[in-house]
């Protein structure tokens, strides 16, 4: 990682861990690329159209050569088959589908990245279950250990994260969770057709309700038929990038008052400081994107006995 992005990273200081902090960026970095490809097709299409009402129902070639940069002369798209003989839905779709798997690389990347930072030899998978799973978050929490010097850090955290921080409801969001993640995988592995596992996950979220406050958009699909192809939008999508940004928040939060997570929150100022001369914590704190504590004094007592040598 360069320094560069690291201080991109810890910008995000309403979270404490810098998986988390780089996994919000990628999502908005992922964003930024797909709303302004939505814009940009959606007045292709209509110019595309507008072309073709005028010259008549103009060639592929004929398009090509209008609308195609000569240095982009290996671009051999079919144009007037993506913008004129397809329906705006199915285009969505494909933007759709592509989005899903982004999101879903960048959540498994970040269950793998936190629990190295909290040194819990478990499979990332853990955090991708609800406690009906045989893998499940309760087992990685179960196998934590709390930690008092940490609960100023937690309840700060929490607060600044309330409209996000949803551990009452998280087995309901990962509910949610598995149906998108069933319906990834029938999209890499099964051609985008509804198989049994796709109906299960489907099922599994009937009667489940989620909190309005911390998730305006409730991510869905239409409901699914068994050999019949997935279907959802992109807005579906856009709701589930909301979902998985709050479980994120939330296990980031409930990591904190471990002893795991102090462990890394101590290494991360030993490594900052990368000397033995006494520093000023209230200037390393922000640097680091960390949020100041709510006593400066018993944060400067836990790390002077922890072997930092820092002040207030």
């Amino acid at each position: 990682m360069s320094i560069l992005d690291k201080q991109n990273y810890i910008k995000k200081n309403h979270l404490f861990f810098l998986p988390s902090k780089r996994f919000e960026v990628q999502i908005t970095d992922l964003f930024d690329d797909v709303w302004p490809t939505i814009t940009a097709l959606k007045h292709f299409r209509w110019q595309l159209k507008g072309y073709i009402e005028c010259y008549g129902d103009s060639s592929n070639i004929r398009i090509h050569n209008k609308f195609v940069e000569n240095d982009d002369k290996h671009n051999r798209p079919n144009l007037k088959h993506a913008f004129c003989e397809q329906n705006w839905d199915d285009y969505e779709f494909r933007i759709a589908k592509n989005l899903l798997i982004n999101l879903f690389a960048y959540y498994e990347a970040w269950c793998d990245d936190v629990l190295k930072c909290l040194h819990i030899r478990q499979n990332g998978k853990k955090l991708q279950f609800p406690t009906t799973g045989s893998d499940n978050y309760i087992s990685v929490l179960s196998s934590l250990h709390s930690d008092t010097d940490m609960n100023d850090y937690y309840n700060i955290y929490v607060n600044k994260n309330s409209k996000k921080y949803v551990f009452a409801e998280i087995n309901n969001y990962l509910f949610y969770y598995r149906l998108f993640k069933e319906c990834r995988n029938a999209i890499v592995h099964n051609d985008c057709i509804v198989n049994n596992n796709v109906i299960t996950a489907f099922a599994s979220i009937c009667g489940v309700s989620l909190n309005r406050a911390c998730i305006p958009q409730i991510p869905n699909i239409d409901t699914p038929i068994l050999d019949q192809k997935i279907k959802f939008n992109l807005y579906n999508v856009v709701g589930f990038s909301k979902l998985i940004l709050n479980i994120v928040t939330t296990f980031d939060n409930e990591f904190i008052k471990t002893r795991e997570a102090k462990t890394y929150f101590i290494s991360e100022i030993r490594n900052f400081i990368s000397s033995n001369h006494i520093q000023k914590i209230t200037k390393i704190i922000p640097q680091l994107g960390f949020k100041s504590p709510s006593n400066w004094n018993d944060l400067v007592r836990m790390l002077n006995g922890s072997g930092c040598h820092v002040v207030k």
